[in-house]
């Protein structure tokens, strides 16, 4: 929970932080009763670590996005940002008045089911870097 905490930190508020953490999980534990609100985080974000990650090269003249592998702690934090990122903008974008832990606490439920916006974005990604896959030796 200390990746959450890290990319919640807004002016140095660590307490806040904390207390945003602790309603998204005392949301998550309501919702799923049957399962531990920790293995459900951990099952999000195993879920929605992307493989690849797109960097601009030079290739014949023009800049093209190659994909590159991503090793494991870059992976979770990536995954951990797209979730803070889709839960501000699904508060944001909300007509009712939701916290951040009600939004946060969605997010990680649709990504421990395969679904929500931050799995559309993890396999848009995929399919860019699988479309540019032709690309990856120029990395050499």
């Amino acid at each position: 929970m200390k990746r959450f905490s890290k990319h919640l930190l807004k002016s140095g508020k660590a307490s806040h932080a904390e207390k945003i953490i602790y309603y998204t999980l005392f949301n998550l534990q309501k919702q799923a009763q049957d399962q531990d609100a920790m293995h459900i985080v951990n099952k999000a974000v195993e879920n929605s670590q992307p493989l690849f990650s797109l960097k601009k090269r030079k290739v014949g003249g023009r800049a093209r996005q190659v994909p590159s592998l991503l090793k494991g702690k870059k992976r979770e934090n990536i995954a951990v940002k797209w979730l803070i990122e889709a839960a501000a903008q699904k508060q944001n974008t909300s007509k009712k008045s939701l916290s951040f832990s009600d939004c946060l606490s969605s997010e990680i439920i649709d990504a421990y089911k395969n679904e929500g916006q931050v799995m559309k974005k993890k396999n848009e990604l995929h399919k860019t870097a699988e479309a540019n896959r032709g690309f990856v030796k120029s990395l050499w």
